[in-house]
């Protein structure tokens, strides 16, 4: 159920004549097969640069010095290149660092992306809208209307970064959600869609949770 901002949000992206038939959200989950399999290769990614990281300080720390330099009027035997060598390389790993979080932390966003989702279905389109981007799909976008799982989808992604999930469609749906979806999609969409199951041959659906 939206909540009276998310409501207000929406009535305002609504057009003249336009009537919510349905509205919903995605029951917020961390853990799915995708964000585990980051998670995973994440620890993997995080071993691999500590040992850059370890093997470059053990250098660094057991170093000869090749030069003098002085600190207020004190000789140290700091190495100027040594100094720029450690900025240099932890302004590389920087990236690969940033990486490693986000992977490691997979299931903290798709929690909180899919706490910001919301659904509706109106008589002119179906919507997606988030915390930032609003998607509307309308009646002639549509290409097929069917569940898969927890979810209820009814185009394919025109462009996705992952592979495994290339439909389009509301998801992480509750029981009564999910069958309203569909009724309000069907609605929407009362022409007859081609047989599911040829559907199923030529875009084979493989997001599995």
């Amino acid at each position: 159920m939206l909540s009276p901002e998310e409501t207000q949000r929406l009535q305002s992206k609504l057009k003249p004549n336009e009537q919510i038939l349905w509205t919903g959200k995605p029951i917020p989950s961390a853990f799915s097969d995708i964000t585990i399999k980051a998670m995973a290769f994440g620890f993997l990614w995080w071993g691999f640069l500590c040992f850059f990281i370890c093997q470059f300080l053990h250098s660094i720390i057991y170093g000869d010095p090749n030069n003098t330099i002085i600190v207020n009027d004190i000789e140290t035997t700091v190495d100027e290149v040594t100094i720029w060598s450690i900025i240099l390389f932890f302004a590389f790993l920087t990236p690969f660092i940033a990486v490693g979080i986000g992977m490691l932390f997979a299931p903290f966003w798709k929690y909180v992306f899919l706490k910001g989702q919301c659904y509706a279905v109106t008589n002119k389109r179906a919507i997606i809208m988030g915390r930032l981007v609003t998607r509307s799909w309308y009646p002639r976008e549509l290409q097929f209307i069917r569940r898969d799982g927890a979810d209820v989808h009814f185009a394919k992604a025109t462009t996705t970064i992952n592979a495994n999930h290339p439909l389009v469609g509301f998801d992480d749906l509750s029981l009564s959600d999910l069958k309203a979806a569909e009724a309000a999609l069907h609605k929407l969409h009362p022409q007859k869609f081609p047989d599911p199951n040829e559907e199923r041959k030529k875009y084979p659906y493989a997001y599995f949770r």
